[in-house]
């Protein structure tokens, strides 16, 4: 018998704006991978380096 081993991701800004929120349900919900395509209103492909830097520290 072959088990299935799978990891449950979620697109935070599907959840909310802003990205404390986002984390804060992913972790109600025991989800423990995040898609991050935008936070603060902001796609990530045009975040500052400082920005950035606080997306890391918040998901580490």
């Amino acid at each position: 018998m072959t088990t299935a081993s799978f990891t449950i991701s979620a697109f935070g800004d599907e959840i909310a704006d802003d990205l404390e929120s986002q984390l804060q349900t992913l972790n109600e919900l025991k989800i423990s991978c995040l898609e991050l395509r935008a936070a603060w209103g902001e796609n990530v492909l045009y975040m500052s380096d400082e920005r950035v830097a606080k997306v890391r520290a918040l998901c580490d």
